[in-house]
């Protein structure tokens, strides 16, 4: 996986964040508050973890790859030996 769309991930998670605090600035503080905790936040942190679950997916398929590898002469196995 490329950082480069690992950050463009980060930034999109960031920018909606934003958007979603930015729309509560003119209401209530109780209301914006009780949304923000209970609506808006757990959405985010949501985000977070499904990248979080993607990049340690990669991770492992990659470690994978490696032992098979080393294991069979440095040779890169294919998509069907790794199935």
């Amino acid at each position: 996986m490329e950082t480069g769309i690992l950050k463009e991930v980060i930034a999109v998670i960031r920018a909606e964040q934003q958007r979603r605090a930015s729309l509560l600035t003119d209401e209530d503080p109780n209301f914006a508050y009780d949304h923000w905790l209970f609506k808006d936040e757990p959405f985010v942190n949501e985000l977070c973890l499904m990248l979080l679950v993607t990049l340690r997916h990669h991770v492992e398929r990659e470690l994978v790859r490696l032992a098979a590898r080393a294991a069979d002469e440095g040779e890169e196995i294919s998509g069907q030996q790794y199935q």
